[in-house]
């Protein structure tokens, strides 16, 4: 089978790490083609070398990107194309033939995308593609309640999580910068972009207690992007210069994840949050927000979807807290929600006994998102869907009516 991945880069963002890691995965099985809609460097991430790769030139309109992709699956002969991410989405959608069309939703749009117009545009693209892959059941629900999609033509697949890798780099070396943070005291540490969406400085002002308690902590937070002054403030008008760190992005936060006590997600909203799996595969204790999304479905998997907690909750596989407000303040007193995130971290720390019990249960539970068991499902997908659907005329959509 032809199988084409349609992504917007392969540098810097979960998604596309996800995206190059399935393309490969795939090479083993089927003929992968994969087109960049932005030109830029070599990938960054590494991808499997029988990937036929196709950059789009810079300076490209939404139409010759759509005529490259529609001349590009015509060239290919391709039976299945795979997109990543919303302009990918629309645009594998809006260049549909005779292929099989498969979208991968990665976040609750309905949380991320407020404005009507913004709905009504990835409305349509959900209701005119074959079949839709949810990161979480939490995005699937969302697709469905929000977007008026099909159940019949979505699939839940997890993120598949390269455990050995994550391992193996979680043991190398580490510079003598960063082994300075471990030499003292508790580490605490988070990892993501440094967006609103992350929520990092909730957790920032959190720790403000932990050093009451703890005066040598240390809260470490890995990421690049358009908060980080912002997050300068927050630390500066707390008084933390000394107790957190904002580092740079590295292409090895494994090593941070393995040497920490706790790992912390305090974002608003998740459509999984990979980076508690890569925390997880490094046997780091772990505590998120109880956001919608993902979480909760990492770590109290038997438990309702729908569910916020409004407390500290800990759980089978790590521990729950309210998800932040997202009002950005500087030094006002705590929200309730800072409060409980604080307490979750003073339990493990207090408790060294129940952080090795998370320790193994996060060995534990990252085996269910291991890259075969995910592989599997995917090429289950493709052949409940794609082969048996081979024999079927595929109708073209009329997206010259869709509202740009």
């Amino acid at each position: 089978m032809n199988v084409l991945f349609i992504l917007p880069k392969l540098s810097g963002g979960g998604a596309e790490k996800i995206g190059a890691m399935v393309a490969s995965m795939f090479t083993s099985y089927h003929q992968v083609y994969m087109i960049l809609l932005q030109e830029g460097n070599p990938p960054y991430y590494p991808l499997d070398e029988k990937v036929h790769l196709l950059q789009a030139p810079a300076g490209q309109t939404v139409k010759s990107l759509e005529q490259m992709i529609r001349k590009q699956k015509r060239k290919w002969n391709i039976d299945c194309s795979i997109s990543f991410l919303e302009r990918s989405n629309e645009l594998n959608v809006r260049t549909k033939g005779r292929e099989y069309v498969i979208i991968s939703i990665r976040n609750a749009y309905s949380l991320k995308y407020p404005e009507k117009e913004q709905r009504q545009l990835f409305a349509e693209v959900s209701q005119n593609t074959d079949h839709i892959v949810a990161i979480s059941k939490y995005v699937k629900y969302d697709q469905m309640q929000y977007f008026h999609a099909d159940e019949n033509k979505m699939s839940v697949i997890y993120n598949p999580c390269p455990i050995e890798e994550i391992v193996s780099k979680a043991d190398l070396p580490m510079e003598a910068n960063e082994q300075a943070l471990f030499k003292k005291g508790p580490v605490v540490v988070s990892a993501g972009r440094y967006v609103t969406q992350k929520g990092q400085w909730h957790l920032i002002r959190a720790f403000t207690k932990i050093v009451q308690d703890y005066p040598s902590a240390k809260l470490v937070l890995l990421g690049r992007g358009e908060d980080k002054d912002y997050l300068r403030q927050v630390i500066e008008k707390n008084h933390l210069t000394d107790s957190v760190s904002l580092c740079s992005y590295t292409t090895n936060p494994y090593t941070y994840m393995k040497h920490a006590d706790i790992f912390v997600l305090p974002s608003l909203y998740e459509g999984l949050g990979n980076v508690l799996l890569e925390a997880m595969a490094c046997g780091c204790p772990v505590i998120s927000s109880d956001c919608y999304g993902g979480p909760r479905e990492l770590l109290a998997p038997g438990t309702d979807i729908l569910k916020q907690t409004d407390r500290m909750e800990p759980v089978e596989y790590g521990i729950l807290v309210p998800a932040g407000d997202g009002q950005k303040t500087m030094d006002e007193p705590l929200s309730q929600a800072e409060k409980e995130l604080t307490n979750a971290i003073l339990y493990l720390l207090d408790d060294p006994r129940t952080k090795d019990h998370y320790r193994y249960q996060s060995r534990k539970r990252i085996q269910a998102f291991r890259k075969d068991i995910i592989l599997h499902q995917w090429l289950d997908l493709l052949e409940r869907k794609v082969v048996a659907n081979e024999s079927n005329v595929h109708h073209i959509w009329p997206f010259r009516k869709w509202r740009r």
